[in-house]
């Protein structure tokens, strides 16, 4: 169809997880992260590996390694998915100073 799929990996507060168990953990993430990619990567689909896109200071949870981000960590993430998905739709995408 011709059609592109992005699944987009959502950071993790990486800087956090490898204080909580170990750096095992922090090791298992960038694994999962790896095969999924590995896994998913094809002609139609496209996976956007953000798992470590931001430092700790973005992430409001503090009892977990959850996605639950400031609103400049969203920002951050929404640009980094736009300016990754722009050559898609390079007539209509104004890239933001």
């Amino acid at each position: 169809n011709k059609i592109k799929i992005y699944l987009n990996l959502i950071p993790e507060n990486t800087e956090y997880a490898a204080s909580l168990v170990s750096k095992d953990l922090l090791f298992l993430m960038r694994e999962n992260a790896g095969f999924i990619v590995k896994r998913y990567s094809t002609k139609n689909c496209v996976v956007l590996n953000h798992l470590e896109l931001l430092p700790g200071e973005y992430f409001t949870e503090k009892n977990w390694t959850t996605e639950h981000y400031s609103y400049k960590g969203r920002m951050m993430i929404a640009r980094a998915v736009a300016d990754e998905i722009k050559p898609q739709f390079k007539k209509n995408y104004i890239k933001k100073q």
